[in-house]
C-alpha cells in the first residue's frame, strides 16, 4: 500500500489526468472492522499481519485500475 504521503501524490496526478482526458474519479474509504481490538489483543506483529493480508487482497483487486493506500492506522482510500 502506498501511505497518505503517496496518496497526496498520486491524487493530483489523478485529477489531472481526469480534467485533461475527460474522465471520472471513484474515491472509496475502507475501515478494517476489529483492527484495535485485534492488535490490543495479539500484539502489534499481528496487527500488521492483519493489515498486510488484507492489503493484499485490496491490491489485487484495484491494481488494474487503480491504486490503494493505507491512510490512517485502519483506513485504506482505493
Amino acid at each position: 500500500l502506498g501511505n497518505r504521503y503517496k496518496l497526496d501524490i498520486d491524487y493530483k496526478e489523478m485529477v489531472s489526468e481526469a480534467v485533461e482526458y475527460g474522465t471520472k474519479i471513484c474515491v472509496g474509504i475502507l475501515d478494517v472492522d476489529s483492527f484495535k481490538a485485534a492488535n490490543d489483543t495479539y500484539g502489534h506483529v499481528t496487527g500488521d499481519e492483519y493489515i498486510r493480508t488484507i492489503s493484499e487482497c485490496i491490491i489485487k483487486i484495484v491494481a488494474p485500475i487503480g491504486g490503494a493506500y493505507r491512510y490512517g492506522g485502519d483506513e485504506i482510500v482505493v
